[in-house]
């Protein structure tokens, strides 16, 4: 089997594109254990975390 230059290329964008949108995903997942954490920290100590969502969702 002969791989082309253009099928390398290719297969290199999509191997590039996969890594970036799973970095995305993972940081979208350390945001809410740093949310997590906050409040956690916040019920521990008596104080109170006030947080708001700007999705659109709701």
């Amino acid at each position: 089997m002969v791989i082309t230059l253009q099928l390398m290329k290719r297969l290199l964008y999509l191997a590039f594109l996969s890594f970036s949108i799973s970095q995305n995903l993972n940081s979208e997942n350390n945001y809410i254990s740093k949310l997590i954490m906050e409040v956690e920290n916040a019920s521990r100590s008596g104080q109170v975390v006030w947080a708001e969502e700007f999705s659109g969702l709701t």
